[in-house]
Formats: structure tokens, sequence, C-alpha cells
């Protein structure tokens, strides 16, 4: 129900994934971000842990989709 009453009552939403977070993990959260029509950008953290050019999966994804994201370490 937070969560909820978060997302209704903002003007803006700002996601945090994981850099290991699972795609099924991200997509959902991104789907669920789409479905309330609202401004919103991804943020990836963790991006320190990553392993030379290992990029998590679900940045296709979100490439693919066009969506706003940005990493931090």
């Amino acid at each position: 129900e937070e969560i909820d009453d978060v997302i209704k009552n903002a003007d803006v939403i700002l996601a945090a994934l994981a850099s290991d977070a699972t795609e099924a993990s991200a997509k959902s959260l991104i789907k669920i971000l789409q479905e309330q029509k609202k401004p919103f950008v991804t943020v990836i953290t963790k991006a320190d842990l990553l392993k030379g050019t290992a990029t998590p999966r679900f940045f296709q994804f979100l490439i693919e989709e066009k969506l706003p994201f940005f990493s931090i370490s």
C-alpha cells in the first residue's frame, strides 16, 4: 500500500535497480512504472561491481525501450 501511495502522489519517479538485479525483476519494476504514465528515470546502482565489459541483461531492455537510465557506483 505504501509503495502505491508514494507512486500515486509522486510527480516524478526515480527507480533504483542494483546492477545484479535479475532481468525479470527489472522488467517487472519498469512495467509498473510505465503503467503509471508518470515521468521516471532508472538508476543502476553498484556499477563498480561489474567485471570488465559485463553489463546487466536488463540494460538491453532499457535501451530498446528508449528509457532514460544512468549508472552509479
